[in-house]
C-alpha cells in the first residue's frame, strides 16, 4: 500500500462567515451586472474593435491586480509564527 493511500485526508472546515469569499462574490456580481450597462453606453461612441480592446485591457488590469492580491493573501495566511 502506498503512503498516499494510507495517509488520512483531513478537511478543515470551520463554522462561521468567510468575509473574503463573500466580498469576492459580491464584487463579481456587481462587475458582471454593470458590464452590460457600460457596454450599451459605450457602443454609441466606440467601434466594436475599440470596445473589445477596452474590455481586454480592463480584464488584464484586473487580472494583474488579482494576482498580486492573491500572492499577498497567501503570504500572510500561511506564514508560521516565530517561536
Amino acid at each position: 500500500m502506498s503512503m498516499a493511500a494510507s495517509t488520512p485526508v483531513s478537511v478543515k472546515q470551520q463554522g462561521g462567515f468567510d468575509l473574503i469569499a463573500f466580498a469576492a462574490i459580491v464584487i463579481t456580481i456587481l462587475f458582471w451586472a454593470s458590464s452590460f450597462v457600460v457596454i450599451r453606453i459605450c457602443l454609441g461612441p466606440l467601434t466594436p474593435i475599440e470596445l473589445a480592446t477596452a474590455r481586454y485591457v480592463a480584464a488584464g488590469v484586473l487580472g494583474r491586480i488579482d494576482i498580486h492580491l492573491s500572492q499577498i493573501i497567501a503570504a500572510t495566511r500561511y506564514t508560521q509564527p516565530l517561536k
